[in-house]
This record gives C-alpha cells, sequence and structure tokens, in this order.
C-alpha cells in the first residue's frame, strides 16, 4: 500500500477529508516511547484494538489501533498490512532468542508475501511530525535463511516517499521452534538527515509516517516471525526515565555483567557498589535488591536513590565480604529497579569478590650467578591446593644492573603470575673491560597485583629481589664487523688485555664498510714509545669516518716512572717509523688535551654532539682509567708515552720493583727474539738476562727478607725445555 493509500485510509477511519490531512511543519514535535506492554506498569493504556478491550492484546490484519502520546495532547496511530494478525506481547517464538527484544513487543507472522508491512502515523492533533525514530527489530523465518536487509518506507505531509535501507548485522539462533536457523536483529535509527542522505530526490522534507516492510519474512502458512520493541519517538524514554548500572563515566553494564573486586587475603572488609545511570529526561529513583543465595554480605541495599534526569550517581556499599577467608571467588547477583517507570527494565549484575593469597616467590640468588651459563630466575608459586584458590601475582616496576652488565627479557610491566617463572639474562658488557672477573648485580622491584595482573585491593609492598651477578672476561686478541652507512661505531668492535682494553665510543660510519681491531706487537720495540700493552691496530674497508677510540688501562700494570695523567693514545707513523701523538695523524693535526672523561668533555667543550670541531680533542680519566682520542685515520695505536721512562736492570714488567714477576716475564719470554724493559741485552732473551735479574732481584724496594730468587738450574732446564720444544709464547707485560 502507498504513503497516500495509508494517509487517506486513515483519515477516513478518523472521519475526517482528506484536506484535512495537511500537516503543519511548524508543529511542536513530540516525545514518546513504547514498549508495547500495557497498562500502568507499561506504557499507559491497553494495547489492543477493541475498547474496551477484549480476548488478546492484537491488532488485526487491515486495522489500526489509535495510542495516546506521552504528552497526551494527540494520538499516534499503528496500523498493520501484514496479512496476518499482530500481537502486542511475549508469546513470539524465534525473537525470543534476540538480544534486543524482550518482554512484550509488537510482532506477527505475515502472510502478506512481498508486500507485507506495518507503521505508524503521527496524526497532527498538536504533536506534529517526528525528529528522529528509534526502534528494535527482528525476524526470522522458521527452516530457511532471512535476508539481513530492512527497508522502510518514510513519508511527508505532502505524501513525498523515500525509501531507507538498513543492515541488521547481527544474527541469533531462532530456536529449534525454527530449525536453529539464524534470524537477523538490530537496532534502527533514521531521521530528517538520513532521509536525504539515502533517498536526497524524494523531496521528503519531514517525518509523519513511516511503514516497516515486513513482507521478506512473509509466507502462506504464517512459518516467518518479525518482532519490534522499544519505539522511541524524538529520543523520548519510557516515562521520561531509564536507568541501568554503569561505570562512573556512564557507560552501560548491561544485564549479566560482572563486577569483581580483587583483593589479598586478610585486608579486612571488602566492599562493592556501581554507579546508576539515568539517561532519560525525567528523575526518578532507583532501588536495589540482593537475591537469594549468593556469597557476599548484605550491607544494605539503595531504596529510592534519587537519580536526575541525565546524571549518574553511585550506589555505594551494597555487599561486601570479610576478606579472613580461604582465597577464592565469592559472588551475589543484585538486581536494579527504576521505582517510578516500571516499564524500564530492571538489570541484574552478578558482584564478586575475588580473594588473593599472596604471592610467593623464589629466586636463584643464594650465591653469585655466573651470567655467562644461566639465566636469573623467578618463580611465583602455584595456588593453594584448596578448590578455587587464587594467587596474587607481581608486576615488574624496577629492573637496574650494577656494574658493567645489562638485563634482556625482563622489562617494567611483565608480570610473573602464579606457578610461573620469570627469566631474565644478564650479559656483561664486555667493551672497553679488561680481562679477567667482572661482579655486579641486579636489582628488580615488583609490585603486587590481581591474578590477572590488574589492581589488587588491600596489596602490600614486595621486597626488591636482588642478584649478585659475575662473569669473566677472556682475552680478546682481535674482533671485527660490519657496519652500514649512519650507524654508530659505539661498542661495535673491542679487544682486551688484562693490562688494557680498547672499543670505539662514539661516531657514526659514513658509509657501509668492515671494522676491526687487532692487538700487535709493538712496532719499534719501544724504541720511541713506552707502551702500557701492546698496541692495537684500527683498520676500516671504507672510509672510515670521525670517530672516538678510548683505551681502558689498568693502573697497577704501568711501567714504572709513569704517571696516568702522562699517559696518550700514540699512533705507529710508518713513515717516520716511530710513534707519534694519535691526534697528530688526523687529517687537521692534533687538538686540545684535557685531563677529564670524553663524555665531560662533549657535555661541555664538545658542545654536546661529535662533529668536526672536535676532531684532535684527547684526554685522560684518571678516575675511570681511561684514555681516549677523536680520530679520523686508521693505524697502530697503543697507550703509553713518548720517549723513554728510565727502567732498571731486571724490571721485565716496568713496574719500578725488580721481583718474582719480573721473572715470569723472563721465563714466558724465553727463547724469543724480543727486548724485554729493562733488558740491558736487547735481542733474544737468554739465560744472561736470567743472571741480570737475579743480580737485581728486590731493586726498587725493601731488601726482601723471607723470598728467594728461583735458582740457575731451574732457570737453566727451562730455557733448555722451551728451545728443545720450540715452544713460542705471546709478548705480554
Amino acid at each position: 500500500m502507498s504513503s497516500l493509500h495509508r494517509v487517506q485510509t486513515l483519515g477516513l477511519l478518523l472521519g475526517w477529508g482528506g484536506a484535512a490531512l495537511l500537516f503543519s511543519a511548524t508543529a511542536s514535535a513530540q516525545s514518546a516511547f513504547y514498549t508495547f506492554t500495557s497498562g500502568p506498569g507499561g506504557d499507559g493504556f491497553v494495547w489492543d484494538h477493541d475498547s474496551p478491550p477484549s480476548g488478546l492484546m492484537d491488532l488485526p490484519d487491515s486495522d489500526s489501533l489509535f495510542a495516546p502520546d506521552a504528552e497526551s495532547t494527540g494520538v499516534n496511530v499503528f496500523y498493520n498490512d501484514s496479512g496476518n494478525t499482530t500481537f502486542f506481547d511475549s508469546s513470539y517464538l524465534a525473537a525470543g532468542n534476540s538480544t534486543v527484544i524482550s518482554g512484550d513487543a509488537w510482532w506477527g507472522n505475515p502472510s502478506e508475501i512481498g508486500f507485507g508491512y506495518v507503521g505508524v502515523d503521527f496524526v497532527n492533533t498538536g504533536v506534529g511530525a517526528a525528529d528522529s525514530v528509534a526502534f528494535d527489530f527482528a525476524w526470522a523465518i522458521a527452516g530457511e535463511g532471512v535476508s539481513p536487509f530492512l527497508y522502510v518506507e518514510v513519508y511527508d505531509e505532502e505524501f513525498d516517499s523515500a525509501f531507507l535501507e538498513f543492515e541488521l548485522t547481527d544474527q541469533f539462533d531462532a530456536g529449534p521452534a525454527f530449525g536453529d536457523v539464524d534470524g537477523y536483529e538490530g537496532s534502527i535509527f533514521f531521521d530528517l538527515n538520513e532521509v536525504l542522505l539515502q533517498d536526497e530526490g524524494s523531496g521528503v522534507d519531514s517525518i509523519v509516517g513511516f511503514n516497516i516492510e515486513v513482507g521478506e519474512v512473509a509466507t502462506f502458512g504464517g512459518t516467518g516471525e518479525f518482532a519490534i520493541d522499544n519505539l522511541s519517538i524524538n529520543g523520548g524514554p519510557a516515562d521520561g526515565s531509564n536507568t541501568f548500572p554503569s561505570g562512573f563515566d556512564g557507560e552501560e553494564f548491561v544485564d549479566g555483567t560482572t563486577l569483581v573486586l580483587n583483593a589479598l587475603v586478610d585486608s579486612g572488609q571488602s566492599t562493592l557498589g556501581v554507579h546508576v545511570t539515568n539517561d532519560g529526561v525525567s528523575d526518578t529513583t532507583v532501588s536495589t535488591q540482593i537475591e537469594f543465595g549468593g556469597d557476599l554480605d548484605d550491607l544494605g541495599q539503595a531504596s529510592g536513590l534519587s537519580v536526575p534526569a541525565g546524571e549518574t550517581v553511585y550506589a555505594g556499599n551494597l555487599v561486601g565480604l570479610d576478606t579472613d577467608t580461604l582465597s577464592g571467588t565469592y559472588g551475589s547477583d543484585v538486581t536494579f529497579s527504576n521505582d517510578l517507570n516500571p516499564s524500564d527494565p530492571d538489570s541484574t549484575l552478578t558482584f564478586q569478590v575475588r580473594v588473593h593469597d599472596p604471592p610467593e616467590l623464589s629466586a636463584n640468588n643464594s650465591g653469585p650467578v655466573d651470567v655467562g651459563g644461566q639465566p636469573l630466575t623467578l618463580d611465583n608459586a602455584a595456588p593453594e591446593p584448596h578448590a578455587g584458590a587464587v594467587r596474587a601475582s607481581v608486576e615488574v616496576t624496577v629492573v637496574e644492573p650494577a656494574g658493567p652488565f645489562t638485563v634482556d627479557n625482563l622489562a617494567v610491566g611483565d608480570k610473573v603470575f602464579a606457578g610461573e617463572q620469570a627469566q631474565a639474562a644478564a650479559t656483561l658488557d664486555r667493551y672497553g673491560l679488561l680481562s679477567g672477573l667482572h661482579t655486579g648485580a641486579v636489582t628488580v622491584g615488583l609490585e603486587m597485583k590481581s591474578h590477572t595482573g590488574f589492581f589488587l585491593s588491600g596489596a602490600q609492598p614486595v621486597d626488591d629481589v636482588l642478584w649478585d651477578v659475575q662473569a669473566t672476561l677472556a682475552d680478546t686478541a682481535s674482533d671485527s664487523t660490519s657496519i652500514g652507512a649512519g650507524e654508530s661505531f659505539a661498542k661495535q668492535v673491542g679487544v682486551n688485555h688484562a693490562e688494557t682494553a680498547a672499543t670505539l665510543i662514539d661516531g657514526q660510519s659514513p658509509a657501509a664498510q668492515d671494522l676491526a681491531m687487532q692487538y700487535v706487537v709493538d712496532p719499534d720495540g719501544g724504541a720511541s714509545a713506552v707502551l702500557v700493552d701492546d698496541p692495537v691496530d684500527v683498520s676500516f674497508s671504507g672510509p672510515g669516518g670521525l670517530y672516538v677510540l678510548q683505551f681502558t688501562y689498568d693502573d697497577g700494570s704501568l711501567p714504572g716512572g709513569l704517571s696516568e695523567s702522562d699517559l696518550r693514545l700514540l699512533f705507529y707513523d710508518d713513515t717516520g717509523g716511530e710513534f707519534d701523538l694519535a691526534v697528530a695523524g688526523n687529517s687537521v693535526g692534533a687538538g686540545a688535551f684535557s685531563l677529564q672523561s670524553y663524555d665531560a668533555y662533549l657535555a661541555s667543550t664538545g658542545g654536546g654532539v661529535l662533529d668536526a670541531a672536535d676532531l684532535g680533542a684527547h684526554g685522560v680519566d684518571t678516575a675511570g682509567n681511561h684514555a681516549w682520542a677523536v680520530l679520523d685515520h686508521q693505524a697502530v695505536i697503543g697507550l703509553g708515552v713518548l720517549g723513554s721512562v728510565a727502567i732498571m736492570s731486571g724490571d721485565y714488567n716496568a713496574d719500578g720493583v725488580v721481583d718474582a714477576a719480573d721473572y715470569t716475564v723472563w721465563r714466558d719470554n724465553l727463547g724469543q727474539s724480543v727486548t724485554l724493559p729493562g733488558d740491558p741485552t736487547p735481542g733474544t732473551v737468554t739465560a744472561a738476562d736470567y743472571d741480570v735479574w737475579r743480580t737485581n732481584f728486590g731493586a726498587g724496594s725493601a731488601p726482601p727478607s723471607a723470598v728467594a730468587a728461583p735458582e740457575p738450574t731451574a732457570a737453566g732446564g727451562v730455557m733448555m725445555a722451551a728451545i728443545t720444544c720450540g715452544w713460542r709464547s705471546r709478548r705480554r707485560r
């Protein structure tokens, strides 16, 4: 039936001529809400076409029902042209499984195939056209699939009409009576903007009525079903108020929501409440009731709690639990009712208190952990053995390594749940470290959380977990890597002995290239410089670039007579055949020297960022045992002083004392063609050098009272074994 036919029919039913149906566009808009529930507890009148009502609450085919609107200034006319009787009750079948239809609804089994519809006219008796319309809708066909698309015809007082299409995006199981097929459901909303958006050329300029096309589910046997609920005209809620439990921001908690409070065992009384929102236009009051059979204590239910229109209030201390009990989950259901609007459906929430045993932690920290072979582990015990037991988790708040170590696989925010283990990998940051044993510690700060990692009421402080860690660094004689353009040089390669370690600490590669470092033998045998240890060959396969080289040194290994502040980075000049200041080999020459760390230099004189202006800067950090230089060339570079330092004969490690340590140096180099410090007979190390050492044993310190030099015969035996086996050793100081 066309909209024109519908309006004319209603005019005849009301005893009006067709001309009387030309509505005024300036009439005031109404606000109404229909749940299709009869009586004072519902919409305030009887949903039935009979007057007075008799039999079923129904609306036969081709009939109309006149419903007073919410302001009692006119009527809205509901009509049925579905080919079958429609009803206003909850006797529907398929729609009972929908999530949007509940309680009484307007429903039917249409048989007007392809053309059936139901609709509403807003009659001009002072309430005017509608600004917006919304309703919930569901449909299904027994044993068949159904379209997800719903069509609504909207018309104005000039009989112009527009057809709107809505997709019902949610499916539901229609139940066994319908063969468990899927039906479609959804909430429909439209206003004049929606009309213009979908059918701009329709000419519709107001909404005075609409038809819902239900022919899609019409069958000859009436085996299809549709249902309409919660019809809102101009946003009107039932009786002007609509309440629901909510979050503090008014977000609705739908019926059946569970609200959980996580609490620590023995943390006192836990109490729960919830916010209640009224998104209607009228003030109301709300009352609550705790349902029978729950575990929680009734702390006093809300009775007549005032909830003004458009506001959210808190209904507190409804239920609670004394946490002096076994861990586990305890709950009760609470029902919320709108006191002044019985047609506003009640909402039931489940409140739960989940009582937690505290975390039970253990770690492998009873002694130092050798990080080269095992991880740091932190365990949280499984829940207690009783049924339903719950144990709290812990969340990492701090990961703090001390010493030359880093920590991976454990970060702030990580959680250790009951029955689980966290593992962290502590790693020695070897770059710039001397060979030998290095010690440190790892501290992990923790915070108690619920078993799922969220807030825990009554949570207690958790002690930090501390691991002592250690790692032994072996000598690294050479190291190399490939580096990309723009990548940092810092800690890409590094070499180390017990006396020195070398690495790059700043700079950026201008191109993709290989970078290598390697300890080498002193090229001039100490003729032009006194070195603390073997020098290091620094090489690039590409253009190199601006970089900062840093040596770490053992101040106890300095040659006798050397001061830390005298140390410099030196490079071997192949052209001149001698060592010179490393910065002298730069493309621009030497820069300023300073007694400070590189970081301190960069933060002050260096301006915060390494650039070409820093080329040639160099310094010594006596507090950190570091010497550094800003360079742009590759060379053999060592740590020491230019020239020579007077070294006593027999002081083969150049530490200013002739002692047993020098004997070890002599023994380790016996038979080799090297020149030792303090060797008056340069060349191959022989038994004669032993005699020099023995003669000068004790020089540079008080005469030894109880230590005797090893006998020459033992030395000779060592020498002969070395010569016979062809044994050679690397030169080390």
